[in-house]
């Protein structure tokens, strides 16, 4: 046993990706969550049906339930157009296309803290310089929001190297601006434990806890990460051994379980959000025991 506190503990959204937010939203009490993120795709459907994000915190609250974090956002980084979307980004719209206009009015109206921030999946690369500049102008305008964006490591797209994402954020230099890391994206790239050595524990503002297995299999990587995720501590990564050289750092940042995994789909929100949270626990239980082992 272990007397560590566990960080807040956070539903990510994709655990629960086919269903409605609001059922969504029942897996926060089941599985004693603090809070959720919401998908691009809940806000955007929400809308489209005619009512309010205003209306949806009031129906968050009732429950309850605060959403701390949208995901993803794209449209910060050089070249990529939401009106126009191409690639990948066409072909998974309902996911990943929104206007940073958009953004703004739903975080507001959410009252949601994090953003999600992620590279695009085509097109060209552009320099360091470019990068840094739209990504400090995106931080900038924010702020002014009271908004956290996070930027996070995914090996298919332009921000695809974990070095180069700490680089990004480090070169920005604003206090609103930090790293989400995924374990599974970490793993898929190959990230050794020790490089997190390097990454300064108050630059990480969340962490997303999955596990997978060695083999890519999917026929893109969209494909792979819908479809082969493992419950954090349930597969071949070394997940425990990177959160722990984090977690030796100091107390971790919000964390939770993001498994996109049929068969977690499958089941009601709540039953989703006790066996994700079960995992979880467990999974920080031993990264823990690690630490306290000297390991």
């Amino acid at each position: 046993m272990t007397d560590r506190p566990f960080p807040e503990l956070i539903y990510w959204a994709s655990n629960s990706m086919p269903h409605h937010i609001l059922d969504r939203a029942e897996a926060v009490g089941a599985g004693g969550y603090a809070a959720m993120s919401c998908m691009v795709g809940d806000l955007a459907a929400w809308e489209d049906s005619g009512r309010p994000i205003a209306e949806l915190r009031r129906e968050l609250d009732a429950r309850d339930v605060r959403v701390t974090t949208i995901d993803p956002y794209l449209a910060w980084y050089p070249g990529f157009d939401p009106e126009h979307p191409t690639g990948v980004a066409a072909k998974h719209r309902e996911h990943l296309v929104m206007t940073e206009e958009k953004l703004f009015r739903w975080a507001d109206a959410l009252g949601a803290t994090y953003v999600s921030t992620l590279g695009t999946f085509d097109g060209p690369a552009v320099s360091f310089d470019e990068t840094v500049e739209a990504l400090g102008g995106f931080a900038e305008r924010a702020a002014a929001h009271g908004i956290k964006p996070h930027l996070e490591q995914i090996p298919t797209t332009k921000v695809h190297d974990l070095d180069d994402a700490l680089a990004f954020v480090q070169a920005v230099d604003r206090p609103n601006l930090g790293l989400l890391l995924d374990t599974y994206n970490l793993g898929r790239a190959g990230v050794a434990p020790e490089a997190l050595e390097a990454v300064p524990l108050e630059l990480v503002f969340q962490l997303q806890l999955a596990d997978g297995a060695g083999i890519e299999d999917g026929v893109d990587y969209f494909a792979d990460a819908f479809s082969r995720r493992a419950l954090p501590g349930h597969g071949s990564f070394p997940d425990v051994e990177m959160i722990a050289v984090l977690a030796r750092k100091g107390p971790l940042p919000p964390s939770g379980p993001e498994v996109l995994y049929p068969e977690l789909h499958a089941l009601a929100p709540r039953e989703a959000g006790v066996l994700a949270a079960s995992a979880t626990r467990q999974f920080l239980g031993d990264v823990y025991r690690l630490v306290e082992a000297g390991a």
